[in-house]
C-alpha cells in the first residue's frame, strides 16, 4: 500500500488557510484588496464581535460574471495573472488565487455580485468548504462578501484567537493603513454598528486627516524626490515631533501597504540626532517603483517586499528626508527665540501631595515639549511643580512653536512657561509642591530637594524670581538666564 496520499480538497484548503487566514484582519485585508483590484471607488467594511462573529465587505467594483463565481472559490484561481512571466511584474494587490477558497474553508461565506449592465445578480454560499446555495439574486452593482462564524468548526484554531477587543483593534489598525495606501478610494469602516473611519478618497492629506486628525497632520512636512523611474513622496514628522512606537510609520509600495524594518531603520537614522531615547519619527511614505524592480511574492500575506536596487532606493529616501530635516533646523535657527511662542496652561483640580510620594530619584521623566510638563513615572498624568497639580492628557498643557504676534506674547511665555519649568527646579525644593503659585508664596512645607537622575538641586541655590527665557537649542534644551547664571532644561 502506498504511503503517499493525495490530500482531499477540504484538507489542503484548510492547510492553505493557515497561511492566509490567521485572524479576522487577514480576511479584511484579502477582501478589500480584491475590491481595489476590481476597480472599486467606494468600499464599506463592517465587522461584529471583532470580526469573529461576522465581516462584511461591499464595493462598487466591476463585479463577477455568474459563470466565474464557482471558479473564484477554487484553489489558485485568479484573473490577475496568467503565466509565470506575470510574476516578474505584478501590478495588482492580489495574484495568488488563495484568498476566497481559504476563507471559505474556515467560515461561512456568502457572496452577492452583479456586473454593471447585468439585469440581475448572483448569490453563492459556501459553509466551511461545502457549497450550500447558489443562484440568481437581486443585489446592487459590485460585490458583497459576508464571512460569519470564523473557525467555528475548527476549535483548535479558534482558541488561538485573541479577545474580541484585541481582534477589533487589529482590524482597525489594518483599515487605517489601507485608507492611507488607497487615498483615492472612499472607505468607510464600522465595528458593532459604530463608525470608526470614513475617508472621502480625496488625496493623501485627506487620508492622513481621517486616520490621525488635523493636529497630527500639522506636525508633518511634505517630502518628495525622484530618480529615473523611481518616485518617493510623503509626509514626515518635524524633528521636534516624535512618537513612542513605530505604529505611526506607514510604508506604501506601488499602492500596497508593506512592513519594512529596513526602510524604518533608514529613516530613523535620519532623525536619530534629534530624538530622545525610545522615540521614533512618524511618517506616511509612498514609493512608486517599476514592477519588475520589486518582488511582492515573498510571503502569502504579501506584507513583505524585496527591491532589486535597494541601494538606489535607500539613497533616494535618506537624502530627501535628511535635506528636509536640515532645512527645518536652519529655518528654526534663523527665526530665533523671539519668534517662538508657547501656549498657556490649563489644569484640573486634582492635587498632588509630595509628602506621601516616595518615587525617589526617578520622580521626573525628561521634559518633552509635546507634553507641556514633566511626566510622572507611569506616564499617565503630567505634573506641574509650579502649580502643584496633576493634569490629565485631555487638559494637559501643550507647548507649540509658532510666530510671536507681539512682545506681550513673549512676556506671557516668560511669566507662565518660564516660571513653571524653572520653578520645577527651584520652588518645589522650597515648597515641596504647594497647591498653586499663591500657596507657594504663603505656605512652606518641609524642605525637600527634588532629584534629577543622580544630582539634587538644593534650596541653598538662592534663585531669584526674575528669570529670563533665552531660547532653545537642538529642539531639546530650553535656556534660562538668572543673573550671571545660565540653566538648561532638558
Amino acid at each position: 500500500m502506498s504511503e503517499i496520499n493525495l490530500l482531499d480538497k477540504s484538507v489542503y484548503n484548510r492547510i492553505a488557510a493557515g497561511e492566509v487566514v490567521e485572524r479576522p484582519s487577514s480576511i479584511v485585508k484579502e477582501l478589500v484588496e480584491n475590491s481595489i483590484d476590481a476597480g472599486a471607488t467606494s468600499i464599506s467594511i463592517e465587522i461584529r464581535g471583532g470580526g469573529i462573529e461576522s465581516i462584511r465587505v461591499a464595493d462598487n467594483g466591476k463585479g463577477i460574471a455568474p459563470e466565474d463565481v464557482p471558479t473564484a472559490f477554487m484553489a489558485h484561481a485568479t484573473s490577475k495573472i496568467h503565466t509565470a512571466d506575470d510574476l516578474d511584474s505584478i501590478a495588482t494587490l492580489g495574484f495568488r488565487g488563495e484568498a476566497l477558497p481559504s476563507i471559505a474553508a474556515v467560515s461561512k461565506v456568502t457572496m452577492l455580485t452583479r456586473r454593471k449592465g447585468a439585469a440581475i445578480g448572483y448569490r453563492y454560499c459556501v459553509d466551511n468548504g461545502v457549497v450550500t446555495d447558489e443562484g440568481e439574486s437581486g443585489c446592487p452593482y459590485g460585490t458583497v462578501v459576508i464571512c460569519e462564524n470564523l473557525f467555528a468548526n475548527i476549535p483548535a484554531r479558534k482558541k488561538f484567537l485573541s479577545k474580541e477587543t484585541a481582534e477589533e483593534s487589529a482590524v482597525s489598525a489594518l483599515v487605517a493603513k489601507i485608507i492611507l495606501a488607497n487615498h483615492d478610494v472612499s472607505i468607510s469602516y464600522s465595528s458593532d454598528g459604530k463608525t470608526v473611519y470614513r475617508s472621502s478618497g480625496q488625496g493623501v492629506k485627506s487620508a492622513i486627516y481621517t486616520v490621525y486628525g488635523d493636529d497630527f497632520l500639522k506636525k508633518l512636512d511634505e517630502v518628495s524626490a525622484t530618480f529615473n523611474d523611481i518616485e518617493m513622496f510623503g509626509y514626515f514628522s518635524k524633528p521636534s515631533f516624535s512618537k513612542h512606537s513605530k505604529s505611526f510609520q506607514t510604508v506604501i509600495v506601488n499602492g500596497r501597504y508593506v512592513i519594512s524594518d529596513e526602510i524604518s531603520y533608514w529613516i530613523y537614522g535620519c532623525y536619530q540626532e534629534f530624538l530622545m531615547k525610545r522615540q521614533f519619527p512618524a511618517f506616511v511614505m509612498y514609493l512608486k517603483v517599476p514592477c519588475d524592480m520589486v518582488d511582492v511574492n515573498v510571503h502569502p500575506n504579501k506584507l513583505e517586499v524585496k527591491f532589486a536596487n535597494q541601494g538606489i532606493i535607500k539613497k533616494l529616501v535618506t537624502d530627501a528626508v535628511k535635506s528636509k530635516i536640515i532645512d527645518g533646523v536652519r529655518v528654526a535657527k534663523e527665526l530665533g527665540a523671539e519668534d517662538i511662542n508657547f501656549s498657556g496652561f490649563s489644569f484640573t483640580e486634582e492635587r498632588f501631595n509630595p509628602k506621601s510620594d516616595e518615587r525617589g530619584e526617578e520622580f521626573f521623566l525628561p521634559f518633552n515639549e509635546n507634553d507641556g510638563g514633566f511626566k510622572l513615572k507611569d506616564e499617565s498624568k503630567n505634573y506641574n511643580a509650579d502649580s502643584g497639580v496633576i493634569f490629565s492628557d485631555e487638559t494637559a498643557a501643550t507647548i507649540e512653536r509658532e510666530e510671536l504676534k507681539d512682545s506681550a506674547a513673549n512676556a506671557h511665555f516668560s511669566d507662565m512657561v518660564g516660571r513653571t519649568l524653572f520653578n520645577s527646579i527651584a520652588d518645589l525644593s522650597k515648597t515641596g509642591g504647594a497647591a498653586n503659585t499663591e500657596d507657594a508664596e504663603s505656605e512652606i512645607i518641609e524642605e525637600k530637594p527634588i532629584v534629577f537622575g543622580k544630582e539634587s538641586i538644593q534650596q541653598s541655590m538662592g534663585i531669584d524670581a526674575d528669570i529670563k527665557y533665552s531660547g532653545k537649542i537642538f529642539n531639546t534644551y530650553l535656556i534660562f538666564e538668572n543673573g550671571n547664571d545660565v540653566f538648561f532644561i532638558d
